[in-house]
């Protein structure tokens, strides 16, 4: 490839012609140039948008320095080096992130450059509204579901459409069987009627059954569409988003299942009951490690952290009775860790990413906030505050780079 022709004219596909690589770029990859580097065009999943189209420029290894690529928020080709987003895209690896729509300074460039799936968290009844049974209000989400096709990337949506959590104290006034139906009925294909063909991934019931560790005893969380409905709401739930978008992925979420054991037993027999119904697609499995300490007892240790064959192991379980495993969640705390924290951390990222790769069973990793800003107690991510990359993100491109044939 030559470099020296610098043009102002753009093209989409399949071979755009460039920009000159700034200088500061080149400095940053020690190198004065790319005369004489061979280049490679390479192409993401999403292919009716200009971002699918990269030029990549490889070292004699055949490994990436360089990539050119449209980004959509500049409406401009740049050149950067590889990040997370297009090494998945090449290898067809979701790579997502939660955004919490408190953030009001979010970083939109940095999460598009990242990122090629965004969980809005303007999805749940918070933001959607709490007045009353018959009001939506779409217009934050509508923004994110906006902005994440504009940048080409999958979504799904934020938190959840069903958690106990989130549920307005209307709710509670009513005691009635068929009225609580009916009100689950219509916000679940209201909302995901809203969003045919473009949210194409939904996240239906969240952290519905616990375990007690202290008890050894375990049940359903207590709200009103339990109390009144039983447990069977979850099936109704989900038979209501299959008949809202029979196309759609649809995916129970399960808190401290990554591992053999008690809470991940029962969250495994919900979901194979479900399952067996034909009301689930995936299993979405958090993997908080560490963090948040008094919150959630079942998150894995930093400092004990399971090896790869027993994460390998539950991911294959669940392929076994054909649903998809979905990482929604991750995070790693090592606030707890003295000494050579960010290196402990990038190793747990490493396992994590080879036993997703090394499964077969998953395609999709999501981070609990896209940096260290967003991250619950700002340190859990794989970006700085700053939005660099640290010692973890570099270990998940290692791998994702390495799979890459």
């Amino acid at each position: 490839i030559n470099d020296s022709n610098e043009t102002d004219e753009w093209t989409f596909m399949p071979d755009p012609v460039i920009k000159k690589v700034p200088q500061e770029l080149l400095a940053q990859v020690g190198l004065e140039s790319i005369d004489g580097f061979r280049d490679e065009t390479r192409y993401s999943r999403v292919l009716d948008h200009p971002s699918a189209f990269m030029k990549w420029i490889l070292d004699n290894d055949n490994r990436p320095l360089l990539v050119a690529r449209f980004n959509a928020e500049s409406q401009e080709w740049d050149w950067h080096k590889p990040t997370l987003r297009d090494a998945a895209d090449v290898i067809g690896i979701d790579i997502g992130t939660f955004h919490d729509p408190n953030d009001r300074a979010v970083d939109t460039d940095l999460i598009a450059r990242h990122f090629n799936l965004l969980q809005p968290g303007a999805f749940a009844w918070t933001w959607l509204g709490r007045e009353g049974p018959d009001t939506i209000d779409f217009s934050l989400s509508d923004e994110w579901v906006d902005y994440a096709v504009r940048c080409g990337m999958k979504l799904r949506n934020g938190n959840t459409l069903i958690y106990h959590h989130d549920l307005p104290e209307w709710l509670n006034n009513y005691s009635n069987e068929a009225d609580l139906k009916e009100i689950m009925k219509n916000r679940i294909q209201r909302t995901m009627q809203h969003y045919i063909g473009r949210v194409t991934e939904w996240v239906v019931c969240n952290e519905s059954v616990w375990y007690s560790y202290e008890s050894g005893t375990s049940g359903y969380e207590n709200h009103i569409f339990y109390r009144v409905l039983g447990a069977n709401y979850i099936d109704l739930a989900y038979q209501f988003a299959r008949e809202a978008d029979p196309s759609a992925k649809l995916i129970y979420n399960a808190s401290a299942s990554e591992v053999a054991g008690p809470q991940s037993d029962i969250n495994f027999e919900l979901v194979r009951r479900l399952k067996e119904k034909g009301l689930v697609d995936a299993v979405g499995l958090q993997y908080h490690v560490g963090s948040p300490k008094n919150w959630m007892r079942g998150n894995m240790d930093p400092k004990n952290f399971p090896n790869k064959e027993k994460l390998i192991e539950t991911m294959k379980k669940y392929k076994d009775i054909g649903v998809e495993v979905i990482i929604t969640e991750l995070e790693v705390d090592v606030s707890g860790i003295d000494e050579e924290k960010f290196e402990k951390q990038a190793e747990i990222y490493r396992v994590i990413t080879e036993a997703v790769l090394e499964s077969g069973a998953c395609k999709s990793i999501s981070t609990w906030g896209y940096d260290d800003n967003t991250a619950p107690s700002g340190q859990e991510s794989h970006l700085f505050k700053n939005g660099e990359p640290k010692l973890a993100y570099n270990q998940m491109i290692d791998v994702f780079l390495s799979s890459i044939g």
